[in-house]
């Protein structure tokens, strides 16, 4: 028991000598720096947005199923024909 006490006491003696807290600085410097990075923050450009996937066809779904019905008599024939 005594070692604990002993290793507890030189333990809370180094965390009470070496970390030694920095001033903080004035409210107003604080706030100056905050209005920087956001002044900074602001004037980046923004990226333009990805496309993604394709566009949707204006195409009747009617004619689209027979468009591929279509492609697909091409298809069958060219096979037999081979």
């Amino acid at each position: 028991m005594t070692t604990d006490a002993v290793l507890i006491t030189e333990v809370e003696a180094f965390l009470t000598s070496s970390w030694e807290l920095p001033a903080l600085p004035a409210s107003e410097a604080v706030s100056d720096a905050i209005g920087d990075e956001t002044s900074e923050l602001s004037a980046t450009p923004t990226p333009e947005p990805r496309k993604r996937g394709q566009k949707k066809s204006n195409i009747d779904s009617t004619v689209k199923i027979e468009l591929d019905r279509a492609k697909d008599r091409t298809r069958c024939s060219r096979y037999r024909a081979r």
